[in-house]
């Protein structure tokens, strides 16, 4: 997605990975894993190659099923959200080692909490708005239409891109 997105601002997202330490010949492999650090070096880079604080946003847009392997679409073969998002904890390790996700349900709401697996200072703020944009990405697609979040809590200050966070979160 990160690739996808990089090439979309004409950006060379192979050469980026290079920079990150990573290999983009093993973009191809679907079992291939990237070590968490790398890949927020790589989120560092290219937030900052593409001068775009929200260049996470732009990531997740980027989303398709097969992002999240069959997982993706076993979340959207579910027949509620509520079991779509219970299957994305329960086997989100297969997909990523870099976030866990937690479900907490109070009466009739149900809480996401995506956590990185890297203390929030090592996290660049980029992965983890484009982690919760794709859940949200997935909830729409699975519900064929706008599903906004009640409320968003993300651990930064309020960055300059703000009202574009707003805009897509619906809350």
């Amino acid at each position: 997605m990160i690739h996808r997105a990089l090439s979309a601002h004409a950006i060379d997202g192979s050469a980026l990975f290079r920079r990150a330490g990573l290999d983009p010949e093993r973009l191809r492999d679907s079992n291939a894993r990237y070590p968490l650090t790398g890949m927020q070096r790589l989120w560092a880079l290219a937030t900052s190659a593409t001068g775009d604080e929200c260049f996470g946003l732009e990531v997740a847009q980027a989303w398709h099923p097969t992002t999240f392997h069959a997982l993706g679409y076993s979340a959207l073969a579910s027949e509620t959200l509520r079991e779509a998002l219970q299957r994305m904890v329960r086997y989100g390790r297969v997909v990523t080692t870099g976030a866990r996700l937690e479900l907490q349900q109070h009466d009739d709401e149900v809480t996401v909490k995506l956590q990185g697996s890297l203390p929030d200072d090592q996290m660049v703020p980029a992965s983890i708005d484009a982690g919760v944009a794709s859940i949200v990405i997935l909830c729409r697609q699975g519900r064929g239409g706008q599903v906004d979040p009640v409320h968003v809590r993300l651990s930064r200050a309020q960055p300059g891109c703000f009202s574009r966070l707003l805009a897509f979160f619906g809350c």
